[in-house]
């Protein structure tokens, strides 16, 4: 999933569920995951811009970038240099396709 601050709007953006988040708990014990990855990125004395953690079942990446966050999973197999080499692909495809995933500007009402 994708968080990302535009002005004082708070946006996410995510994927439809796929195997093997295909149930409740196991979506649960995903998201727990990416909170796990989320206060390690933001919180202690030192915040960080990255974030890598291997299981049994999967890695789990947290990428801090300006006004976002990505957090994403991977096959416990990918190593960290290719992890963090597709997230790099997918910020760059996200800035070009930007506009179709959040709303950049405030409307007038």
């Amino acid at each position: 999933g994708i968080n990302a601050e535009y002005g004082s709007s708070q946006q996410m953006v995510a994927p439809a569920s796929q195997a093997p988040y295909l149930e409740p708990e196991e979506r649960r014990a995903l998201h727990a995951k990416y909170c796990i990855a989320h206060d390690r990125l933001h919180h202690g004395a030192h915040r960080l811009t990255h974030y890598y953690e291997i299981d049994g079942s999967e890695s789990v990446v947290g990428w801090v970038m300006g006004n976002a966050e990505i957090y994403c999973t991977f096959s416990p197999l990918v190593s960290r240099p290719v992890a963090f080499n597709n997230i790099d692909k997918l910020i760059k495809w996200i800035r070009k396709e930007e506009s179709r995933f959040f709303i950049l500007g405030s409307g007038q009402y």
